[in-house]
């Protein structure tokens, strides 16, 4: 497979790939067509919209199912430059900004603090496939520009609401 958006430059090097790697028959298929496969051999017919959100890409085709089980694929597109990766950094600058308002400034200064931080903010995102709202604890940064207390364990949230 490859994705929605390779043009017919970036298919026909897949393709000569394949072949170097000693495949014989070879068909390349955009990433959504394949998805579609699975699903239209379940009987479904109509149009419907299949689409791939990766962590650094995002692809999209618009397929009519047959009722003899062909596929025609009526539109396919994507984007290489959008994915869960660039959900995360989203999340992370909203977080950093209501920590920052709650007096947490030094955490993107901190990098254990950072790296903590990013995953916690990963996993908030994978859990906001299931659940409308979860809760990011903050981890220690040093000392709360507001309060001077010296944040040992952690103790701010930042609350995120699936809209």
């Amino acid at each position: 497979t490859v994705p929605a958006y390779f043009n017919s430059r970036q298919r026909r090097a897949t393709f000569a790939a394949a072949q170097l790697a000693g495949l014989q028959k070879v068909t390349l298929l955009a990433e959504p067509v394949a998805a579609s496969l699975a699903y239209g051999l379940s009987g479904a017919v109509g149009k419907v919209l299949v689409f791939d959100l990766g962590a650094g890409t995002f692809d999209v085709s618009v397929l009519d199912l047959m009722v003899d089980g062909s596929i025609e694929v009526l539109a396919t597109s994507g984007d290489a430059r959008l994915g869960g990766t660039d959900f995360d950094a989203c999340i992370l600058e909203l977080v950093l900004a209501k920590a920052k308002a709650l007096g947490h400034t030094r955490l993107r200064g901190n990098e254990r603090a950072m790296r903590l931080l990013r995953e916690r903010v990963e996993a908030a995102k994978i859990k906001l496939s299931v659940v409308t709202k979860v809760e990011i604890v903050l981890p220690d940064s040093g000392v709360n520009a507001r309060t001077g207390a010296n944040d040992l364990k952690p103790s701010g949230t930042g609350e995120l609401v699936e809209e």
